[in-house]
């Protein structure tokens, strides 16, 4: 196969719950990052004095300077932030919460469950005389309850694989060929030093499919420690779904399972728990998506979704909790993949939170010969924008199961046509190490096999991994300022025997090629000229193209 032609752009800057019930649309604007919170109510079934909820505490301010403390990112987070993050991001995303409203929220009596960075604010469990306590602190800006939802389980299909029908990639075959990933494996793909971040109920990393070695870091934000696979007390069923979406993403079990990104890094969050009498809750997918951005993730994959407390009206892009957390991360770099739901054939009808942001990569599903799958979910969102944004398999998809290491099964739902395509995501990004997290987005929309005529049901299709590996965004180039001489540009990844550089004056170019000749190609670093000036890189593997 001829080698695959990298091209990118040097930038230096800076699961399927059911609907529930809400109050009248309201909006109340936030004065930090101009998002909007939703007007929602507590239920309006009444409380008893002992009966806990759990709701979220928004803040103002972080009370004065003195005593700031802030998460320290991971280097590959800071690189990421500033290589694919936009320039309004938010502005300070690893302050803390401030410690001393921390400590007067506690003397109230409730129990603190997560803390947000991101939206300066804290979920909590509160009885309603804790409630009123919380309402009256001077610094409170907003109290209202963590949107939950039940998940609907997915048409799952449990039955094992027959052993004859494998091929080289065992099971996974089909899964994989028919959104390319073979041939980009042939041309030496793997993800490998791409971090994903996967949030989801619990893994069992004891599977083959898990290998050795891979699981960077895993977080149960459930019980607050440091093993994502079930312990004493875990509901039985609590690290399926988990299992399933992480190793169809990045399984790798020759002659029987394989994932697109069969050799990237995880990073495992467990987020979501599965006792029947406790719903799902986004403030765990806050933190989750907090705690795997600052370890440098590059890709999140999600098959959860929240729809309780909102309305149709309110998948607009901007009212879910979830949503906001999604266009947040993506503003510091980090490509979120989440499923659209299985609730085409529900009262509720539509994708979920937050299939709804409008960063977001959400997935609908096929059967194994593209024909759409009877629950996947369908768009548009509130506002009027096709969703999902693409498709892939969701049904009969081989993934690992959970009764031993060696245990394979079938699967279907909108929650594993999400990781297929965010490990194909990461296998872009080890090609385009410098894209964005919209060029990622744009590059697999504009060329699945429905680009040119998209829809609410399949979105812009069965995505084309090989062709999208060839498409080349129009990345928008950044200023780079250079001053105090010349500076020595060297290029930060390996696989890239050669590159040229482009300048230009002004940031919509004309373009043109530095060096003495139109054929001056450079190699491992190169020296730019002093003052200020517009650039762009193409790297390149086969120095003949």
């Amino acid at each position: 196969m001829r080698p695959i032609l990298r091209a990118v752009s040097l930038i230096v800057l800076l699961a399927i719950p059911l609907a529930g019930v809400r109050s009248a649309p309201g909006r109340a604007a936030d004065a930090g990052f101009g998002l909007t919170w939703p007007g929602l109510q507590e239920p309006t079934r009444p409380a008893s004095p002992t009966s806990r909820q759990a709701v979220w505490v928004f803040l103002n301010g972080h009370g004065g300077q003195r005593g700031v403390e802030r998460v320290t990112p991971d280097p590959h987070a800071r690189w990421r932030r500033d290589v694919r993050g936009r320039r309004d991001r938010l502005e300070d995303p690893d302050r803390r919460v401030s410690a001393s409203y921390l400590k007067s929220i506690r003397e109230t009596g409730v129990h603190v469950r997560t803390q947000s960075r991101w939206f300066n604010a804290v979920s909590v469990s509160a009885s309603p005389a804790q409630l009123q306590k919380l309402r009256a602190l001077p610094f409170v800006r907003e109290v209202r309850p963590v949107a939950t939802g039940r998940r609907r389980p997915d048409p799952r299909m449990v039955g094992r694989p027959d052993a004859a029908a494998r091929l080289q990639y065992g099971t996974s075959f089909n899964q994989l060929e028919m959104l390319g990933v073979p041939a980009a494996h042939d041309a030496g793909l793997s993800g490998a030093d791409i971090r994903v971040l996967m949030l989801d109920t619990g893994f069992y990393t004891d599977h083959q499919a898990f290998g050795t070695g891979r699981v960077l870091e895993e977080w149960d934000f459930i019980n607050q420690d440091g093993e994502t696979q079930n312990e004493p007390g875990d509901p039985e069923a609590q690290h399926r779904h988990g299992t399933a979406t992480a190793t169809a993403l990045g399984g790798h079990w020759p002659g029987e399972l394989y994932g697109p990104a069969y050799a990237c890094q995880f990073l495992l969050a467990k987020t979501e728990d599965t006792a029947s009498e406790t719903p799902v809750e986004e403030d765990y997918y806050v933190a989750a998506l907090e705690w795997g951005e600052a370890r440098g993730a590059d890709v999140a994959s999600a098959s959860l979704g929240y729809t309780d407390w909102y309305q149709w009206e309110d998948l607009d892009g901007r009212t879910a909790i979830t949503t906001q957390a999604v266009d947040l991360a993506v503003g510091l770099g980090l490509c979120v993949v989440v499923s659209a739901g299985n609730n085409r054939d529900d009262d509720w009808g539509h994708i979920g939170t937050p299939a709804d942001a409008f960063g977001v990569i959400s997935t609908g599903a096929v059967d194994a010969a593209g024909q759409l799958a009877w629950f996947s979910s369908p768009g548009p969102t509130y506002d009027g924008r096709l969703k999902p944004e693409v498709s892939a398999q969701g049904v009969g998809v081989a993934a690992a199961g959970w009764d031993n290491p060696t245990d394979l099964r079938y699967f279907a739902g909108t929650s594993l046509s999400c990781p297929l395509v965010a490990g194909c995501a990461a296998l872009l990004l080890e090609v385009h190490p410098f894209w964005t997290p919209a060029q990622v987005r744009a590059a697999l929309m504009s060329t699945a096999d429905r680009a040119n005529l998209p829809d609410n049901d399949f979105g812009w299709g069965v995505i084309n991994l090989p062709a999208a590996l060839e498409r080349f965004p129009e990345p928008g180039p950044v200023s780079i300022a250079l001053s105090g001489g010349q500076v020595r540009l060297s290029w930060p990844r390996r696989g890239y025997d050669h590159f040229r550089i482009y300048q230009a004056e002004q940031p919509w170019g004309p373009f043109t090629l530095l060096g003495e000749s139109a054929d001056t190609l450079w190699t491992g670093s190169a020296q730019l000229p002093s003052g200020s000036g517009f650039y762009r890189i193409q790297g390149l593997v086969d120095p003949g193209r």
